[in-house]
This record gives structure tokens, C-alpha cells and sequence, in this order.
């Protein structure tokens, strides 16, 4: 048996810690307005807004992904033979990859960028 509870925290974290980048980096962008940082400003600056506004769009269309496996999963996840047939369908499969995928994709460019951004601040 696969495991449902685990599949549904994953599914729950990754959904919580999305919303919560969205809402600090919204925090983020005031802050730097409000310091006189703001996108219509120098274009070294601009890139302070773009980078993250870039990612920001990519979570923003992952998010409705996520809240449909979610909502699928705590729909037809109620009993173990149903959990048997969720797990075993192969466009259910498919679906889940896909997603796995794309998040997975978006947290390395973003640890990636993390990394880039903060070596070349350095030099």
C-alpha cells in the first residue's frame, strides 16, 4: 500500500510553503518600494523585482496543480481500496509526475539562482 497520509502532507507542505513565499516576497517588494527601491527605477534594480517576479508567476501557476491533486487525493483517498485504484491509474501517474516535476524544476532554479546571485554579489 502506498502512503496516503504521507502523500497528502507532501502534497500540504508544499502548498504551505509556496503560499508562504508568495506572501514574504510580496513583503519583500513593499519593503524595497517603501526604501525608494522601486522597478522603475535603475535597471540593476529592476532586476531585484524580475528574478523573483519570475518565479513568483511560476508558483502562482503550479498553486491550482497542487490544490487539485489535493482536493482529488482527500476526495477519493476516504478508504484503503480506493487508495489501491488512486495509486495504480496511470494517467493519475502521469499527473503526479508532471507536478513532482515542475516543482522540482522551480526549487533548483531557485536554490540555483540563491547561489548564483550570491557568489557574484562577492565579485
Amino acid at each position: 500500500m502506498d502512503d496516503i497520509q504521507g502523500y497528502k502532507q507532501k502534497l500540504k507542505l508544499t502548498l504551505v510553503l509556496s503560499l508562504i513565499f508568495l506572501f514574504s516576497q510580496l513583503i519583500a517588494w513593499y519593503l524595497r518600494n517603501e526604501e525608494g527601491l522601486s522597478i522603475d527605477g535603475a535597471q540593476n534594480v529592476s532586476y531585484l523585482y524580475l528574478n523573483p517576479m519570475i518565479h513568483f508567476l511560476h508558483l502562482v501557476g503550479g498553486i491550482p496543480f497542487l490544490i487539485y491533486l489535493l482536493l482529488s487525493a482527500n476526495k477519493r483517498l476516504q478508504r484503503p481500496e480506493s487508495a489501491l485504484v488512486f495509486f495504480s491509474d496511470p494517467a493519475r501517474k502521469r499527473r503526479l509526475f508532471i507536478i513532482s516535476t515542475y516543482w522540482h524544476f522551480v526549487d533548483i532554479l531557485w536554490v540555483y539562482l540563491i547561489v548564483f546571485f550570491t557568489i557574484n554579489a562577492f565579485f
